[in-house]
This record gives C-alpha cells, sequence and structure tokens, in this order.
C-alpha cells in the first residue's frame, strides 16, 4: 500500500513540476515595450533584419564611412523596467578622413556586452517605410548618442 501511495505522490509531483514550468515566450520583433513580458524573447520571425545585414560604404563631408552590420540573435537586453532577449541589428564601423587616415574605428574593437558607448544596436524596425530603428551609444563618455534611422 505504501509503495502505491509514493508512485502516485511522484507521479503527482512531476505533473506539477511539468505544467509549473514555463518555456521562455517568443514574441515578434516589433512588440511594443509596454506589452514585452519579462524574459521573453523578441524574435525577427519574419526575417525584416535580413535585409539591412551587408558591408555599406558612403561617403560624407569628405569622410569615408564603412559599416558592417550584422545580425545578433538573442541579445540579451537589460532595462530598469524588465530584461529581456531581441534579434537586433549590430553594426561596426569605420571613418576615414579624405587622406584615408582612420578617424575612428570599432570594427576590430572589443566591446564588452553591457558597453553602450561606441556600439549601435537596433531596437526594431518599421516595415511600412522600410527603416531599421536604431540606437548609438556615443564615443567617449557617451558624446553622440541618439537615435538612427537607417532607410533601405
Amino acid at each position: 500500500m505504501k509503495t502505491i501511495f509514493f508512485k502516485v505522490i511522484i507521479i503527482l509531483e512531476l505533473f506539477i513540476n511539468i505544467t509549473a514550468c514555463k518555456a521562455q515566450q517568443i514574441q515578434p520583433l516589433n512588440t511594443n515595450l509596454k506589452d514585452i513580458i519579462a524574459n521573453s524573447y523578441l524574435k525577427d520571425v519574419n526575417n525584416e533584419l535580413d535585409s539591412y545585414v551587408g558591408n555599406f560604404t558612403a561617403n560624407f563631408e569628405g569622410k569615408t564611412i564603412n559599416l558592417f552590420i550584422t545580425k545578433e540573435l538573442k541579445k540579451p537586453i537589460n532595462l530598469q523596467t524588465k530584461n529581456y532577449f531581441q534579434d537586433v541589428l549590430s553594426i561596426r564601423y569605420i571613418v576615414k578622413n579624405a587622406s584615408g587616415q582612420i578617424l575612428q574605428d570599432t570594427k576590430n574593437m572589443s566591446i564588452p556586452a553591457t558597453q553602450t558607448i561606441h556600439t549601435i544596436y537596433s531596437f526594431g524596425t518599421s516595415p511600412s517605410q522600410n527603416l531599421a530603428l536604431l540606437y548609438y551609444g556615443g564615443t567617449n563618455c557617451g558624446i553622440g548618442w541618439g537615435k538612427i534611422l537607417l532607410k533601405k
């Protein structure tokens, strides 16, 4: 009798443990911040970020800017209000003056995951406007930080 009782208890405990565990919630990439569930994963389910990935060169005011855009999967996002994971665009860059001297280079820079200066990461897209929405952490001391709109 005791053996059957213990088997029932073990099965009941297993059932409770299995039903109480929640898998990580997957939400669409552009989920509104107030609707994001803590520790969820904002996944690029529609591959909205893929068309931005690549190496690009631009010229501006006599400077050459090389952008190296990659897609980073499941990047941890830690805000004061909630933590979650998100697929993002990560941009590294090299800026050269007219004579080819490097003014700024983040391509080969080792940047810790918690550092925001020298980083450019996306925080969403606007598919109807063909835009990627990015945050730039600025340079030394955070100078120049702000939002970037990258248009296809």
